[in-house]
């Protein structure tokens, strides 16, 4: 084929229970269709979902054409045998599209599921069954009354359900398809994408834009590993209802047929101005699950650019949280504790751990300044809230939570989040890509050593419910200040080990559940 202004390649992963939604993207990206200009590229990970064809369920290649409907679309090619969380396989693929679909400028898009720190592509074994559900359970419309009666039948856990059809008032069953995922060894990782998209394509020059249409993909650790590929990045720092961009894949794909000169800082404006044209007003709708309600979403468009200017600073500020670790120990519980994890449901249900990087720093600079006044920190923490909000984040359409004041715990979001469990265990959380079997193939970690800083920050809380004799007076006036504000209002003398304990127990549990505020009135 001949050399064409772009080629645009959407990795989109069908097999979970998203599935009717990446099937409703695709028919979007095909209704656009390539065009003499533009070739609009598909790799398909799906299933059969009780209708079709069993080569459905493989790995396959697509090109959007708007004359052919995709659902009775061929594919261009089948990978039978392919791995989709080994790198080495998608850069065969990769290198597949370029020779048959050569452009002078490259775009990359995954739509799926997001986890932390990868996707919801597995190389686990995929089985499709469908149960019949008594007309109790189907009505209850509650998901553990499902999981419920398929422990009873004794069916292996699940990974997703469809709803395949509702029947007659007379049955007394529904068909729901459930999926089961086992031996799931391995996903794909933000870092092994970035390795097959380093190794095709010549950096910034030819890859103009990543865009992660998933959950939780806009984590600073998530950014850096992007930094040489691609000039943007943009993905959602919190949760993202299933549709995501939804139908304005292809608005997106017509508005760059039609103006194929857009500059690269212009596509990630494109795509967060069609997120909030198509999508915002569907967060507040009235009639949606509770939990799908207000949710605030929120998309950013990083300019990698000057990430190195960022790591640079953190490194520093990492420093000099070690240096003065006995003292700002607090200061820093303080600020993780009005930072909630992004989560549908409340904290405990999910161990996520994303927290907002700017609010953290906002609230790491209110109580350095009310308590321990230490100003080499507040020079670093202001520095990077600066880099943060003037070079890196070069476009953002914000949550529409309210905004608060520091010093209060509220759910928050400027549009980059970053790792920070809120008890050591998270530390170890094998699911994480900050525990020690994952967090060696994070570049951002490597460069800034910010999970041996975790690590001394909750050794420090540790040593100290032991013992604090070896308290210095700064640091106990900082703890009885602390706990007379959080309403221990008889503390007076010196401060003794339990009174400790009942500070950082209160900090690193902390379970209020601050309902999502929207543009009209609060959910609970």
């Amino acid at each position: 084929m001949q050399k064409k202004e772009w080629t645009i390649i959407f990795l989109i992963s069908a097999k979970s229970n998203l599935y009717y939604e990446m099937i409703q993207a695709i028919n979007e990206i095909y209704s656009a269709g390539s065009s003499d200009t533009v070739n609009f590229v598909i790799i398909y990970d799906g299933l059969e979902a009780g209708k079709f064809k069993e080569a459905f369920a493989k790995p396959s290649l697509y090109y959007a054409d708007s004359e052919v409907p995709f659902l009775i679309a061929q594919p261009v090619n089948i990978y039978d045998s392919a791995d989709l969380t080994d790198p080495d396989d998608l850069e065969k693929i990769i290198d597949e599209i370029k020779e048959a679909y050569p452009a002078k400028k490259y775009g990359f898009v995954y739509k799926g599921h997001g986890g932390r720190g990868d996707v919801d592509i597995t190389n686990g074994n995929t089985i499709e069954e469908v149960v019949l559900l008594p007309k109790y359970v189907v009505n209850s419309n509650d998901n553990e009354a499902i999981d419920n009666y398929l422990k009873k039948r004794k069916k292996p856990e699940y990974n997703g359900l469809f709803v395949l059809q509702k029947r007659s008032e007379k049955v007394f069953n529904n068909s729901v398809l459930v999926i089961y995922k086992n031996n799931n060894s391995r996903t794909l990782t933000h870092a092994g994408i970035n390795r097959f998209l380093k190794k095709q394509f010549d950096g910034k020059k030819q890859l103009a834009f990543v865009f992660m249409d998933c959950c939780w993909a806009m984590q600073i650790e998530n950014a850096y590993e992007y930094k040489n590929t691609t000039k943007f990045y943009i993905a959602s720092a919190d949760e993202m209802p299933a549709l995501g961009l939804g139908k304005g894949y292809s608005t997106f794909c017509r508005k760059l047929t039609e103006r194929t000169q857009l500059k690269y800082d212009e596509i990630g404006d494109l795509l967060i101005s069609i997120y909030y044209t198509n999508m915002y007003d569907d967060y507040d709708q009235e009639d949606a699950p509770a939990d799908f309600k207000k949710m605030g979403v929120s998309l950013t468009s990083l300019d990698t650019s000057d990430l190195h200017y960022f790591t640079e600073e953190f490194r520093r500020f990492c420093r000099i949280l070690k240096d003065n670790m006995d003292e700002l120990h607090l200061v820093i519980a303080e600020a993780r504790d009005k930072c909630y994890d992004f989560t549908y449901n409340d904290e405990s249900a999910y161990g996520v751990y994303n927290i907002d990087l700017v609010w953290f720093l906002e609230n790491l600079l209110f109580f350095n300044h009310t308590y321990t006044k230490n100003y080499e920190l507040e020079a670093s923490v202001t520095s990077l809230i600066r880099i943060i909000m003037l070079y890196l984040r070069k476009s953002f359409m914000g949550a529409n939570y309210k905004d608060p004041y520091p010093g209060k715990r509220k759910r928050v979001c400027r549009g980059i989040t970053i790792t920070f469990p809120k008890r050591k265990e998270g530390l170890s959380d094998e699911a994480s890509h900050i525990s020690d079997a994952r967090r060696n193939s994070v570049a951002f970690y490597k460069t800034t050593h910010w999970p041996a800083l975790l690590e001394l920050y909750f050794d420090t809380i540790d040593r100290y419910k032991n013992s604090v004799d070896s308290m210095n007076p700064v640091l106990k006036k900082q703890v009885k200040k602390n706990l007379r504000r959080k309403g221990f209002k008889d503390i007076t003398g010196d401060i003794n080990t339990q009174h400790y304990i009942s500070l950082t127990t209160q900090l690193q549990d902390s379970s209020e559940n601050e309902p999502r505020w929207g543009r009209f009135r609060k959910i609970n």
